[in-house]
């Protein structure tokens, strides 16, 4: 019989869906390897969301409570359907938070966080921090472990695989990630538009699941609706186009020349130290002819994230 696993992870456009897809990714392993059955929880309130679960059904509970965490919605699942385990992608608070989660690992719940920002005084059994900073993994006590760097970036697994096509002269991908708030995307496809050495390239707009439509764009601008997996696409490109986020990694892990703009400041933070690791560069361009591809270890980004991190949930619940 399946395990119950409670995954609380929320998207919008205003907010991004960078954390639902990377969620769902390590879903998907948990069920399909490890015997586990998840029940996502989470806020999705303007339908952005909705294409992820059209593709990947799974059960849906929306949060409830006003809170960013609203402890009652997420205890009451956890206790009705008797689950070991709770994994967070959401961003917690000191406080309210901490006290509530040591609470559900002395009823016998085990808890794990993935998110990028670190909670140092967070009490819980397995820390994520799937990012670009430094390498890391730290055994505590009583069974704790913390799990950060690179080789736990949860990109598409398909990226470990040797690439399935060869890349392409003259193709250049603007690719946000899942959402665009101040439509960034189309200011880059205007510019690349006008830039006369692009005038024979071939330009690819990726609109992401939290995008408002386009229209209007030149015909020789290909635009592809919410692909499922940008694999393909950045293996043949030779430039692409990103925010600071998990499509940044995409890009560099398939060894496109990458140049990336910040949508927050946290991607001002992750960006500034790619650049530092010559693993892309910022857009908009000084040069253009400044641009080289990644170094061959793409800077530890493996596309084995998925696999590592699933495995580290699972050691933390009874096989089925």
């Amino acid at each position: 019989m399946p395990t119950p696993v409670v995954w609380c992870v929320s998207g919008s456009r205003q907010l991004g869906m960078g954390h639902v897809v990377r969620s769902l990714r390590v879903i998907l392993e948990l069920e399909a390897r490890y015997g586990a059955q998840v029940y996502v929880m989470g806020r999705w309130t303007d339908g952005a969301d909705a294409p992820l679960w059209r593709r990947h059904p799974l059960h849906l509970q929306p949060f409830t409570g006003p809170h960013a965490v609203p402890h009652p919605d997420i205890s009451w699942l956890l206790d009705r359907l008797r689950a070991p385990l709770l994994v967070c992608d959401l961003l917690l608070q000191e406080g309210q938070d901490a006290t509530w989660l040591a609470g559900l690992r002395t009823r016998g719940v085990k808890v794990a966080t993935l998110h990028e920002h670190v909670f140092p005084w967070a009490d819980v059994d397995l820390a994520v921090n799937p990012s670009i900073f430094e390498q890391s993994v730290v055994e505590g006590l009583e069974g704790r472990r913390s799990l950060q760097g690179p080789g736990f970036l949860l990109i598409d697994p398909l990226y470990a695989e040797p690439p399935a096509v060869s890349r392409q002269s003259q193709t250049v991908v603007v690719a946000l990630g899942g959402a665009d708030p101040e439509g960034l995307r189309l200011q880059i496809v205007q510019r690349l538009l006008q830039d006369p050495r692009f005038g024979n390239w071939r330009i690819v707009l990726v609109q992401g699941p939290a995008m408002a439509p386009v229209s209007g764009l030149e015909s020789r601008v290909e635009v592809l609706e919410q692909p499922g997996s940008l694999v393909q696409l950045f293996q043949e490109a030779t430039i692409a186009i990103t925010n600071g986020g998990t499509t940044c990694y995409e890009a560099i892990a398939a060894g496109a020349m990458v140049y990336a703009t910040p949508q927050n400041n946290f991607e001002d933070e992750v960006i500034a130290l790619l650049i530092q690791r010559r693993l892309c560069q910022l857009w908009p361009p000084m040069r253009w002819e400044d641009g080289k591809a990644p170094p061959p270890d793409r800077g530890g980004i493996d596309g084995l994230g998925v696999s590592r991190v699933a495995q580290a949930l699972a050691e933390l619940y009874p096989a089925s």
